[in-house]
């Protein structure tokens, strides 16, 4: 490290915690912003590119893991964004499901027949989003299976490029970890207004480096004065949850899936300041967006 760079510290209205880092304006395990309880916390993000008066731009992204154990249950959320600047009317996903596994569930206005689901998102306001929730049973085979998605608007979409969205999964036998405490990783994340994904991390203004030990008895060590939990679902799954101990409010919600036997990858809802995050956490060391 040369003398020009300084050791950054991330203070937080409950955490202080230092990394060989830019500082970043709010803590990681609770949301809460560094110069104010009552503030957003979230890390800027670039506004939309200007528009002409009247457009509609719809987006569509698949959130979920890519990799995944045989025979696991997971949750993918297909979001559609409106990049315009006038509101789209009667918004409708259709996602074309894999032909491999079975639906266990559909939230979002959605209706399922055979291999498609088609979801009535409504109307979608210029600079907002909308979502939909498939949780799918993987087969119980080493295989890949495939989610497509589209949207459609009656009005006219300036950009049908981005209007689609593909997803391929990977379903393995031998991608988790049987975690039975004690073990410590290195966690990286970001933060944005809306649901991101760890690709997305990359072009952030801020990363957020922490530490962290999951214990034997269910709880979490961390710089932070929230209280932490974890557990797991299966071995390709690890949850954790944070909460203000004074109040014994959840501040955040931490979900992740297993990429190999060193890294987890997942999101962060942040429900006091409705914000989200993407992260992954490796025993190795830090992982690098």
């Amino acid at each position: 490290m040369s003398p020009a760079r300084v050791l950054s510290c991330l203070a937080g209205l409950t955490l202080v915690a230092c990394a060989d880092v830019d500082p970043v304006d709010a803590d990681l395990f609770t949301g809460a912003p560094a110069d104010s309880a009552e503030s957003s916390g979230r890390v800027p993000t670039a506004a939309p590119s200007a528009m002409a008066a009247g457009t509609r731009d719809l987006a569509v992204s698949i959130d979920g893991p890519s990799l995944t154990g045989t025979g696991d249950r997971q949750n993918y959320y297909f979001v559609v964004e409106n990049h315009g600047t006038s509101r789209a009317r009667n918004v409708v996903l259709t996602v074309d499901l894999p032909t491999q596994g079975s639906l266990k569930s559909a939230a979002g206005r959605c209706t399922v027949t055979g291999n498609q689901a088609v979801c009535s998102m409504g109307g979608v306001a210029a600079g907002a989003s909308k979502q939909a929730r498939i949780k799918w049973t993987m087969p119980s085979v080493e295989t890949s299976v495939d989610f497509d998605v589209e949207a459609t608007t009656t009005d006219t979409d300036v950009d049908a490029s981005n209007d689609t969205a593909h997803l391929t999964v990977a379903t393995t036998s031998g991608a988790g970890q049987a975690l039975v405490g004690g073990e410590s990783f290195f966690l990286v994340g970001c933060t944005a207004a809306s649901p991101i994904t760890w690709a997305d991390c990359g072009s952030a203004s801020g990363l957020y480096y922490e530490p962290l030990t999951l214990n034997a008895d269910g709880s979490v060590t961390a710089n932070t004065t929230a209280d932490g939990a974890w557990s797991q679902l299966n071995d390709h799954t690890l949850d954790m949850q944070w909460e203000d101990p004074s109040s014994q409010t959840v501040v955040s919600v931490f979900a992740a899936e297993a990429l190999d036997a060193d890294c987890f990858e997942g999101t962060v809802v942040y429900p006091t300041y409705g914000f989200f995050g993407a992260w992954q956490m490796c025993r190795s060391g830090y992982p690098t967006p």
